[in-house]
């Protein structure tokens, strides 16, 4: 039996289905979620949605997105019959890893995915890295399997694809992502509302936060790296919302002579993310980002390391 078979076939088996994002969720994986959430509440089957963290406002037009909850012991996990983890690259970027090792045999867990350092830790796995996103590989999964996508779907997987192409922009568009959200918009996908929604929502005090964080653009010119740095009194700012500064790392990919992209994030006084991002061919950033014990796409990966930022002067270092 094929994955795409063995996924639906513990769908209909199944009462209790639980859907997990990644952790700082983005509109892949929440959209990813959504999709199936919507699919599995047709089936009339009891389906929840978990994040650790906060869905961003951005995505609550999304049907749906205001029933995640964010926090699951072990006890909780055991009245699910199906677990389904939708764009996490591996078990920690669900932030609740120890809970799933733990978890009893007939939590079924399936893992959906697009990222190429997918070490494929589910019962059940469904990993295309050649996809532009993990809503391409949900979306051709009910193409493939012959499922109703109803209207609620549809927008939800053009959010995943369009963000993740960062609006067919980045090196991860394809032919076929650009085909599959035509379709999508042939069923009824609303392109307006999800542009709307997930990126003509920055206000003028974002917008000049912007400008503050890229006055500090450092410019490694031995390795034609582009580093970029968001701190905690960025993201402390007033007025803006908790994803006002998402994008940054693919906006800079149109710096001509930049090799590699490189945005460190303070997002908690001990935790910093990095965000890797090129557009060459001789460059792999997973290779990066794994190393650091992170991953993804050549093209765009990340991490997380236990350290934070200081700056003395001009120059900014990392701290254990």
């Amino acid at each position: 039996m094929l994955s795409e078979e063995k996924i639906f076939s513990q769908i209909d088996q199944s009462k209790n289905i639980l859907l997990i994002s990644h952790r700082r969720p983005d509109g892949d994986t929440v959209g990813s979620a959504m999709a199936f959430f919507g699919y599995i509440n047709d089936l009339k089957h009891q389906v929840s949605a978990f994040c650790v963290d906060p869905i961003p406002e951005n995505l609550f037009f999304l049907p749906n997105t205001g029933l995640y909850s964010h926090s699951l012991t072990l006890d909780e996990l055991k009245k699910f019959d199906l677990i389904i983890a939708l764009d996490c690259g591996d078990l920690n970027q669900t932030g609740i890893k120890d809970v799933l090792t733990a978890r009893a045999k007939h939590n079924i867990l399936i893992n959906i995915d697009h990222h190429f350092t997918n070490d494929h830790y589910g019962d059940i796995n469904l990993v295309r890295p050649e996809a532009s996103s993990t809503g391409e590989v949900v979306y051709t999964l009910f193409q493939k399997m012959n499922k109703p996508i109803g209207k609620n779907m549809t927008n939800a997987l053009l959010t995943g694809i369009v963000t993740d192409t960062t609006f067919f922009s980045n090196a991860g568009t394809t032919i076929d992502s650009i085909k599959l959200a035509s379709d999508l918009l042939l069923r009824g996908a609303k392109i307006k509302e999800v542009t709307k929604n997930v990126w003509k929502n920055k206000n003028l005090t974002a917008l000049k936060l912007w400008g503050h964080v890229l006055n500090r653009l450092i410019f490694n010119e031995k390795h034609g790296a582009v580093i970029g740095i968001i701190t905690e009194e960025d993201l402390a700012a007033g007025n803006v919302p908790s994803d006002a500064l998402e994008g940054i790392a693919n906006f800079l990919t149109a710096v001509y002579n930049a090799r590699l992209i490189l945005v460190l994030t303070q997002v908690e006084p001990k935790l910093i993310k990095g965000s890797l991002r090129t557009t060459r061919d001789d460059v792999d950033v997973s290779a990066f980002a794994k190393y650091f014990g992170g991953g993804g796409h050549k093209k765009a990966a990340g991490f997380t390391i236990s350290s934070s930022l200081k700056q003395t002067g001009d120059v900014w270092q990392i701290n254990p």
